[in-house]
């Protein structure tokens, strides 16, 4: 029984800390741009001095590890004992 416990305390703690981690993720990606200057810069689309197509292309790489974190963060919750 208390090893039950156990796993069901560090499964739980995970969860939370990818939680912590995914919102961290999204949230850096919601503030990344990537201006015309920049040696990412190469769509040529610019708007106020912002890469159009290579900012959507940075993000869309953070969202990606902050949504496979958030789906681990589920497992994690979904595999939980119940104690």
């Amino acid at each position: 029984m208390n090893a039950l416990r156990t796993v069901s305390l560090i499964l739980r703690v995970g969860a939370i800390v990818l939680g912590i981690v995914a919102a961290f993720l999204w949230f850096k990606a919601s503030k990344i741009e990537v201006r015309q200057a920049s040696r990412l810069a190469k769509s040529g689309i610019c708007l106020s001095g912002i890469d159009v197509i290579s900012t959507s292309r940075e993000q869309g790489k953070w969202n990606g590890w902050a949504a496979i974190a958030t789906g681990l963060s589920v497992l994690m919750q979904a595999v939980t004992p119940p104690v």
